[in-house]
């Protein structure tokens, strides 16, 4: 018995350390090939060695565990062969068989996805972060503390790298990726969008484990508190200079949620102050295009962009309704969708949309379970911040995955395994916790200063 606690004691230090290297060697989707491939391979090693050596622990929530189960079904339901007769008569297929028979060649194989050698790369993509959330679901170790702490310090360390760039301007060595935004703070990404949704993740995170500290010891230092303010201070500043509209848009109510975490007694006030950060959000995205701020045009061209990209991608996903196009095939899809006048030296590696870009994939499949996961999420997020026992990694974790999942209403910030690894980390802490979870709490004064540890269960599991 001794021996399976140092064991998964040390897989636990080692998938931290692992989930470290995907936030900062993770920070690009089509780039940095070989860093993501060198953690595909660990990965993988890290998932064999964990279910030899590990028994499961899992404290998951099973509703969770199923949409995964029905999402890689689904992934891997794109390989199965058809008919070609059957292929012919899917949606989007006819024309497509027509050109290939005008060049007397067939579509062989004939799989479900139009391309399986592009749904075969995409698999591999995700491979980190489905490792990293299948193993530290099996140790079922309290790692969320160590893991609040990764991100913080990873996001540090991808800001100062950050502040490197920008002063030593647009050619400076700094930056790692070939493909990338020359003369902003984009840090350890690729993406300067990416890089303000880490700053934004790691926010409530850095409240999370100050607030840990006031419960855990009851008065908390001077030097720990002054610390904590500096960080946030930080990353306040990063945002700033960043220059996404993301950032700044988003900058707000996850300010005040992340205080929320820090001063739970005053819920009520800051879920006013919440809303207003909201609607000061909004009017941010309203009023950018008429702003003149340091977005110049390049703002308004992405805009238009966005707005191309939207509207030649619900074509597409029109016209391959319900079946899809095949896991990683937006990219030789969507050039048949643009018009000469919309060519230029620019490419769409992506829909900058990731529920448009599952639908137009995966098709009435990926529709169910995007609409099965957001069923989730809410589900756990009321229980998690209704509540009283629940902890503040939680919370945080709840935060943090709405920004995730906001952004990626207008980008894909979980195409990059740095925040598709944090997302994944983000649903596994939520799904640990149930209305009475585990959580340190303090007696009346009077009654002595031992910590007690309260559980329980809850009837609502979903």
């Amino acid at each position: 018995m001794g021996l399976v606690q140092v064991t998964d004691t040390r897989l636990s230090w080692t998938l931290v350390a692992y989930f470290g290297i995907c936030v900062l060697a993770g920070g690009a989707s089509n780039g940095g090939f070989l860093a993501n491939a060198f953690l595909q391979i660990i990965g993988l090693a890290l998932l064999a060695l964990v279910l030899m050596t590990s028994p499961s622990h899992s404290k998951s929530n099973r509703w969770l565990n199923r949409i995964g189960i029905l999402a890689v079904a689904i992934g891997a339901f794109q390989f199965l062969p058809l008919p070609i007769e059957v292929w012919e008569k899917l949606p989007g297929r006819a024309e497509l068989a027509e050109e290939l028979a005008l060049l007397e060649i067939g579509p062989g194989p004939v799989l479900l996805t139009l391309s399986y050698h592009e749904s075969l790369a995409s698999l591999t993509w995700w491979l980190p972060v489905v490792c990293l959330f299948v193993c530290l679901d099996r140790i079922g170790a309290d790692w969320e503390r160590s893991f609040s702490l990764v991100v913080v310090s990873a996001c540090l360390t991808s800001l100062l790298l950050g502040f490197i760039q920008i002063l030593a301007g647009k050619n400076s060595p700094a930056y790692i990726y070939e493909i990338t935004n020359p003369g902003f703070l984009v840090g350890t990404f690729a993406n300067a969008n990416h890089m303000a949704t880490l700053l934004l993740v790691s926010m409530p995170f850095l409240a999370a484990s100050f607030r840990r500290q006031i419960i855990s010891k009851r008065a908390t230092s001077i030097e720990l508190g002054l610390l904590a303010g500096l960080c946030a201070i930080l990353f306040a500043i990063g945002i700033a200079l960043v220059g996404s509209l993301t950032g700044y848009a988003l900058a707000a109510p996850v300010i005040i949620a992340s205080c929320a975490i820090l001063f739970p007694e005053a819920k009520r006030a800051f879920l006013l102050l919440f809303v207003s950060g909201i609607g000061a959000g909004v009017g941010i995205f309203l009023l950018a295009e008429k702003l003149d701020n340091f977005f110049g045009g390049s703002l308004a061209a992405s805009t238009t962009g966005r707005e191309v990209l939207v509207k030649n991608t619900w074509q597409a996903i029109i016209d391959f309704f319900p079946a899809g196009t095949g896991l990683g095939t937006f990219q030789e899809v969507y050039t048949r969708y643009e018009s000469l006048e919309e060519i230029d030296r620019t490419f769409a590696n992506h829909a900058h949309n990731d529920y448009l870009e599952i639908l137009l994939e995966f098709g009435l499949p990926g529709a169910l379970v995007i609409a099965l996961f957001f069923v989730w999420w809410l589900a756990r997020a009321r229980i998690i911040w209704t509540a009283s026992t629940a902890s503040p990694f939680a919370k945080a974790a709840v935060i943090a995955s709405s920004v995730l999942l906001v952004h990626s209403g207008w980008d894909y910030p979980l195409r990059t395994v740095a925040l598709g690894s944090i997302f994944a980390v983000c649903c596994l802490i939520m799904s640990r916790v149930t209305q009475s979870a585990p959580h340190f709490e303090y007696k009346n004064p009077n009654e002595g200063n031992k910590q007690t540890l309260r559980r329980g269960n809850s009837l609502f599991r979903l």
